[in-house]
């Protein structure tokens, strides 16, 4: 049974016993007029009649605290409605300096492990499918807080840090590393073969005539309009020729070249020691203790990159950068995203691991402590406006319905004892009489 149901039985019972009493009163009323020399009739008579009046009267008393009885507004009456301010900032002082007393909230907590209770629910209920169903949102939370576009300062933050960050022996020795990552691979001669390849299928396919020839003819066009002492061999030959003999020559000498350089760079394709791939690792180990040791390269490459960070071009890559993360994070941090399963067993393995060790479990309860004293001192006074405000916003009938839910039954029983004892003293009273 509810404590409201049981609030209402005790107050049937005193009314019921009020009304017996009256009743009874009236009973004992008649039976005198019928039997005057009854003389039991008289105590009866005085229980009754003093009940009545006690039951009565506790009932008023009762009824005055919380509101006017009958609705009529005597003096003194509807008292705790009437002094509801009053009551409230008492009751927030109270419980404000009895039960939120920092020393002694700091205490218990000591006293109760904290640490270790924190440590037993957690090993208990701190499951991965707990964690993967409530992670997405705590991420979803924290992204909504991510501006969409990169913020300027972020931009320019970005530029001074690497700024700070990239200076010339830096780069210059990172920048060597990567080569001597990329040579281990064999990327340099990766790189040779793919341009040898590419010059290869250029000078191989069936229009290269064609391609070739305008640029031709405007070597031509330029050495014919020169002077003859400026003008190259082949220009000077030119000059002597025309019509169909420049055609031919030109045809000519387009076959050789191609011709030339297709089996040039067959050969360097096919063969790892040829002069271009020794030439090219030679210079590539030359370029290589120059980036690492070199102060004049260091000082060319920190005015490069610094002048390159300060460009337009460097914002827009931050900003692309930006908005790649940010599409990403968006994206893995969905319900059916897949990073969330293997997240969601780190963070367990992570929190259980630190949870379960004695010495961090001593370290919560102090921390929990020192943090609830600390919270209290500083929001005490905030807790107490925040009770006495609640209070005083609670309507009177809400006011009312809460404080007798809480002691309504002591004071039902306040007029069922009132009752009682009202009659036993008008007994008593009719008894002295009768003897006197």
């Amino acid at each position: 049974m509810s404590s409201a149901d049981t609030h209402h039985t005790v107050r049937r019972w005193a009314l019921a016993l009020l009304l017996f009493n009256l009743l009874l009163w009236l009973l004992m009323l008649f039976l005198q007029k019928q039997h005057p020399e009854w003389l039991a009739l008289g105590y009866i008579k005085a229980f009754a009649e003093a009940a009545c009046i006690g039951a009565l009267a506790d009932w008023f008393a009762v009824v005055a605290l919380f509101r006017h009885p009958l609705g009529i507004p005597l003096p003194h009456t509807a008292i705790l409605p009437a002094k509801q301010a009053q009551l409230a900032q008492g009751v927030a002082k109270f419980i404000g300096t009895h039960f939120l007393d920092p020393a002694v909230i700091s205490e218990q907590l000591v006293r109760l492990k904290m640490g270790e209770r924190l440590n037993a629910y957690a090993q208990q209920h701190l499951t991965n499918a707990v964690i993967a169903k409530r992670l997405p949102k705590v991420l979803q939370a924290m992204m909504r807080r991510v501006p969409v576009d990169a913020p300027e300062r972020l931009i320019g933050w970005s530029q001074e840090a690497m700024t700070r960050y990239l200076s010339g022996d830096r780069l210059g020795r990172s920048t060597a590393r990567l080569m001597d990552i990329a040579r281990a691979q064999g990327l340099d001669e990766k790189l040779v073969n793919a341009m040898a390849q590419s010059l290869h299928e250029f000078v191989t396919a069936e229009d290269v005539k064609e391609r070739v020839r305008p640029w031709l003819t405007e070597l031509a066009t330029a050495a014919q309009k020169a002077e003859v002492v400026d003008a190259s061999w082949w220009g000077k030959m030119k000059n002597q020729l025309t019509g169909q003999a420049i055609e031919w020559a030109d045809d000519w000498i387009i076959d050789k070249a191609l011709a030339w350089v297709a089996d040039f760079t067959e050969k360097v394709q096919t063969d790892d020691k040829h002069p271009v791939h020794v030439w090219v690792a030679k210079h590539a180990d030359g370029w290589r203790d120059k980036l690492y040791n070199d102060a004049t390269w260091h000082d060319w490459l920190a005015y490069h990159v610094h002048d390159w960070l300060r460009t337009p071009t460097a914002e827009e890559l931050v900003k692309t950068i930006w908005d790649k993360s940010r599409t990403w994070l968006d994206n893995a941090t969905t319900n059916d995203s897949p990073f969330i399963e293997p997240l969601a067993d780190k963070i367990r393995d992570v929190v259980l691991n630190y949870i379960n060790d004695p010495i961090q479990q001593s370290r919560l309860t102090e921390k929990t402590a020192q943090l609830a004293a600390v919270g209290l001192t500083e929001y005490q006074d905030d807790i107490r406006e925040w009770l006495t405000a609640q209070m005083n916003a609670w309507s009177k009938e809400r006011l009312n319905s809460a404080l007798e839910n809480a002691i309504g039954n002591d004071l039902q029983y306040i007029r069922i004892n009132g009752t009682l004892i009202g009659g036993l003293i008008g007994l008593v009273l009719f008894t002295v009489g009768q003897w006197i």
